[in-house]
């Protein structure tokens, strides 16, 4: 009788005392053999012992029962590991290269590729710094992707006055902007134009609604200048080795084409001219007249670098003033002022003569009204730049972010340029000789850096 058929007749109570007695003593003996083999086991082979394992024939008849047992114990535990081994590997694949690429494509990209030469926060930098920080604009910028949208950013510095070259570090987080030192791309103070608040007849010049502001208190037009005469000491206190910022107040606003030639006519030494614009119509102010309130705003006249940028032209139609095509531009940047470099070669002659060329009212607004029109599409980065002006949203989704700029470019387009100030660097007797021309009222300074 096979012993097969008599555990059928165990199990049927159909053996006798003896012979039920010695079944169940195998029985247990396998059983605590079983456990034995289970606690003992011995660490998983590897993949290839898997193969080996499938490959081996089939249990020949008459194989012992603790053999059987091992085998299918230790093949259940390699089809397991297998099973975990390929789970974890796929997970970590996953973690280390597709999630951090994944969770990054929901947020701003300052190292996209755009074409040319620059990537995105390049050129958003370039338009940012060109209306809104005069003396301190920027066109290049360095990125390192960490992933999870975040980046190392090095906003660095092409163009130097002083001889120094500084680079503002700092990262993004998931569109949020950090810089290590944000001085070095301030925003200048609200006042530096004496046109900050001022209201009356607006068709007069400042000195002359300096008289019919004054109060009690003192002088009524809050600029950080202070008033014309105290400006005028401060200057004479000036280093005369050191290059300034200086916001120029002029006496009464000036249409672009008059602004330019004034400055020609002036014959001072203006570097990286600045028009400060007027982008908002007046307002009326209690029974006093009109009121104005300087924006802050403008664009670069004297471009002191060329750049090599790819962008949207039939959207934003001369964005960038001097811009070499990428076929004609090595890399290197081309610097005109006579701050940095003694002369040009002849092609860079001809290029600068053409920009210069280019400077119509009529390319200029072009020019000035796609800067506005440009940040203003680029909410993310304005955004992070922190620049909440009039009418800017502080909501979380930036919606309406850009709808100030859209309205000054608006307003540019229909009315012109016209010009309440500029900023430029100079330096001490530049800024003394401004304060004797009729048509300035006060000079700000800012030492550069």
């Amino acid at each position: 009788m096979k012993y097969r058929e008599l555990l059928e007749q165990y199990e049927k109570n159909l053996l006798d005392d003896k012979t039920r007695e010695q079944v169940e003593g195998d029985i247990e003996k396998h059983e605590a053999i079983s456990e034995y083999l289970y606690t003992k086991e011995e660490e998983i082979p590897e993949l290839q012992a898997l193969l080996e394992e499938t490959e081996q024939p089939k249990e020949k008849e008459g194989e012992s029962f603790a053999e059987l047992v091992n085998r299918s114990i230790r093949r259940a535990f390699l089809k397991m590991g297998a099973t975990v081994l390929a789970s974890v590997l796929v997970v970590v694949l996953l973690v280390q290269f597709v999630l951090p690429r994944a969770v990054s494509s929901f947020y701003y990209d300052p190292g996209k590729d755009i074409g040319g030469e620059k990537n995105q926060m390049s050129l958003d930098m370039a338009v940012y710094s060109e209306l809104f920080l005069p003396g301190k604009r920027r066109t290049n910028v360095t990125t390192a992707a960490k992933g999870y949208g975040k980046y190392d950013v090095d906003i660095t510095q092409n163009v130097s006055y002083t001889g120094m070259f500084t680079t503002v570090s700092g990262e993004i987080t998931r569109n949020h902007l950090r810089l290590y030192n944000e001085d070095l791309l301030k925003q200048p103070t609200g006042n530096c134009f004496a046109w900050g608040q001022v209201y009356g007849d607006l068709t007069k010049s400042l000195s002359e609604l300096e008289k019919e502001m004054n109060t009690e208190e003192g002088n009524a037009l809050f600029s950080a200048a202070g008033t014309p005469e105290e400006a005028k000491t401060f200057a004479e206190e000036l280093d005369e080795n050191r290059k300034y910022i200086g916001y120029v107040s002029l006496e009464q606003m000036k249409d672009y084409e008059d602004f330019i030639q004034w400055t020609k006519d002036t014959d001072l030494s203006l570097g990286e001219l600045w028009c400060a614009v007027k982008t908002e119509p007046y307002t009326s102010w209690e029974d006093s007249g009109q009121m104005f309130r300087a924006e802050n705003i403008g664009f670069l006249y004297d471009v002191s670098q060329s750049s090599s940028f790819s962008w949207d032209e039939e959207k934003y139609p001369n964005l960038i003033t001097w811009n070499i095509p990428d076929e004609e531009n090595s890399g290197d940047q081309l610097e005109t002022s006579d701050a940095i470099t003694e002369g040009f070669s002849s092609d860079e002659e001809l290029r600068y003569d053409d920009q210069e060329q280019q400077k119509t009212e009529a390319y200029m607004k072009t020019h000035f009204t796609s800067l506005l029109r440009y940040m203003a599409d680029h909410n993310i980065f304005l955004n992070m730049m922190s620049w909440n002006g009039n009418g800017l949203s502080a909501d979380a989704t930036g919606s309406e972010t850009g709808a100030a700029l859209r309205e000054a470019a608006d307003y540019v387009d229909q009315n012109g340029l016209e010009i309440y100030g500029f900023a430029a660097v100079m330096d001490k007797e530049t800024v003394l000789a401004l304060m004797d021309q009729p048509d300035v009222y006060v000079v700000y300074t800012e030492p550069m850096q």
